[in-house]
């Protein structure tokens, strides 16, 4: 947008509604930066259960007709918008001599393209080398030169607040060590039992904080306290918001593949990343 491009956000979900009041005030105040108008179209903030009706076809066909255009989608769980413009962009390409070229930029870390092997993307983002790893076997059609090493957008200094920095305190006054699991996908059960299996071995005094992401949770947060009552008192529950700050601050922190993994890396701490079956 500052180098004069015609931009335009589709946006929906949670993240997409946090993300127009942590940046859109940033970008309408350089607005100057750019002749063109800046769209912004808001869909469901959860399209499971408050469903948006758009054609991503019609909406893309008016705006890329005659013109070089892209687009740049991410990987969100469950997976929507991303998806219908991947496959509208391939859709509208066959009888287009200008091509609009498909990017897709990794969000989190362990990640080859959730997006689907059954889109083809031009050009991929990849958050490190084992990222570009995945993405070449994922895509055979993409060559080394498709897919850039450009860093994970979520890993950033965190500054913990005052108030999970006194919880940490207090808690650190009776355990030894503070684990925190940052969880929220389908296979969250699992890596909770295989948590509690390997704690269940570890010496010393350790206590658990368990994060789950504030949508799934919604729907999951039953079965996943369940899973957590054998650890007793050693454990307690992160308040929605908070993961970020506890990822920063605990002395390990143990995932499947969440972005604050390498959040508890950036700022000096252990980080464990769970395998399963699932």
């Amino acid at each position: 947008f500052k180098a004069g491009y015609q931009t335009h956000f589709f946006i929906e979900g949670k993240g997409g509604q946090r993300f127009l009041k942590t940046y859109i005030q940033d970008i309408a105040s350089n607005i100057y930066y750019s002749s063109k108008p800046l769209e912004v179209t808001i869909g469901s903030d959860d399209f499971e259960k408050r469903p948006y009706l758009y054609d991503p076809y019609f909406y893309l066909d008016q705006r890329t007709r005659g013109k070089s255009a892209a687009v740049l989608i991410g990987e969100s769980s469950p997976i929507n918008i991303e998806r219908e413009f991947a496959f509208a962009a391939s859709n509208l390409n066959k009888n287009r001599s200008k091509k609009i070229k498909i990017v897709v930029c990794q969000d989190f870390w362990g990640s080859s393209c959730i997006v689907g092997k059954d889109i083809m993307p031009d050009l991929v983002l990849s958050v490190d080398e084992y990222g570009k790893k995945l993405s070449l076997e994922t895509y055979p059609h993409l060559t080394e030169n498709d897919v850039i090493v450009v860093g994970n957008p979520g890993v950033k200094d965190v500054i913990v607040s005052d108030e999970i920095k006194n919880e940490f305190g207090g808690i650190k006054e009776k355990y030894d060590s503070v684990y925190f699991f940052a969880g929220g996908g389908k296979e969250t059960a699992e890596q909770l039992r295989l948590l509690y299996a390997c704690l269940s071995k570890t010496p010393g005094n350790w206590y658990l904080i368990v994060g789950f992401h504030p949508k799934l949770v919604e729907q999951h947060g039953n079965e996943w306290r369940s899973v957590i009552k054998p650890f007793g008192g050693r454990v307690q529950e992160a308040l929605p918001g908070t993961g970020e700050y506890w990822g920063a601050i605990a002395d390990v922190t143990v995932s499947g593949a969440s972005t604050i993994l390498t959040t508890a890396v950036k700022m000096g701490k252990v980080a464990i990343s769970l395998g399963t079956q699932e």
